[in-house]
């Protein structure tokens, strides 16, 4: 009877289960967080935030950079891009000492990225803050935790 019973409410609450809006919802309300959902959920929930803030970033900066671009004249973007170049060029002896270079950037460039994502320290701080009583109003505690 018990089996039974639980494979019948996992088979009615499967959809809502794999529901980004659920999986986003639960993990951002601080009465819940990651405490009712799996490790893949979480990290799932996790993930879609991270795209979402992306997402946005990504379409903030090509708006910007739109009017940006096409409120400057095109003398000034030439003399920017004659002046503004901050690129120095090596010669290397071989092209193993060049390919070694570029990914040594490009890991020290990914790492730095990983430690200063706004949203992934965001969303750690906000784990790691108890979880809120759950008679207690979750826009409170987000109004109360507000940063600016």
């Amino acid at each position: 009877m018990r089996a039974s019973l639980k494979a019948e409410l996992e088979s009615r609450f499967k959809s809502i289960q794999e529901n980004k809006n659920y999986l986003t919802a639960t993990f951002l309300d601080p009465r819940f967080k990651s405490d009712y959902l799996g490790v893949l959920e979480t990290e799932k929930a996790r993930q879609i935030i991270m795209i979402g803030y992306i997402k946005n970033s990504y379409d903030e900066s090509s708006s910007d950079s739109n009017r940006l671009s096409a409120s400057s004249t095109p003398a000034k973007r030439v003399k920017e891009e004659e002046t503004g170049s901050n690129f120095t060029r090596e010669v290397h002896d071989t092209i193993w000492d060049c390919f070694n270079e570029v990914a040594k950037d490009n890991s020290s460039e990914c790492r730095d990225q990983v430690k200063q994502n706004p949203i992934a320290n965001e969303i750690d701080f906000f784990l790691k803050t108890p979880r809120i009583n759950r008679n207690y109003d979750p826009y409170i505690s987000w109004l109360s935790n507000l940063t600016l």
